[in-house]
């Protein structure tokens, strides 16, 4: 009898090292499906958000180039309106010293310039920008320099 039982125990012992190893096996071969898949599906996840990147990257270069093709184009139109070719032609003429624009300048940037302000927005000048600017709101700020860049019309 005694035998018997070893006989079972072996074989038992034997079953249970073949089931745990048919066990392992099949752990590490799900283990191994699941890592293998992790990286497919995360390479292809990359590699697909990647070209949707670009797409629209190239999506918003276009629509930021026909903006600007029609910003440029607008304002190509308004700089050859009579009125403001005039009215740069006549602040060219005056022709005013560098001391005299710095002068402009510094009081413009401290605020003390309203009386320059007010005569420059009552031109006719600045009356057809302010008009442009209600035709073509996208244009947030726009004015008019001489040659020398002092504001001819805003």
């Amino acid at each position: 009898m005694s035998t018997l039982i070893e006989k079972i125990t072996a074989q038992i012992n034997v079953r249970s090292k073949m089931l745990a190893l048919i066990a392992l096996v099949t752990c590490v071969s799900i283990a191994a499906m699941t890592y293998f898949s992790y990286r497919s599906i995360r390479s292809t996840k990359i590699q697909n958000s990647q070209e949707k990147l670009l797409s629209q990257g190239e999506e918003v270069l276009r629509y930021a180039e026909t903006m600007v093709d029609n910003s440029t184009d607008q304002l190509q139109s308004l700089a050859l309106s009579p009125v403001l070719v005039d009215a740069v032609r006549r602040a060219n003429r005056q022709d005013q010293s560098t001391s005299e624009i710095q002068a402009l300048d510094e009081a413009w940037k401290n605020d003390e310039a309203e009386a320059l302000v007010q005569r420059i927005r009552s031109t006719e000048a600045s009356q057809l920008l302010r008009d442009f600017q209600e035709r073509f709101p996208g244009q947030v700020e726009v004015f008019v320099t001489d040659a020398q860049g002092v504001n001819v019309a805003m």
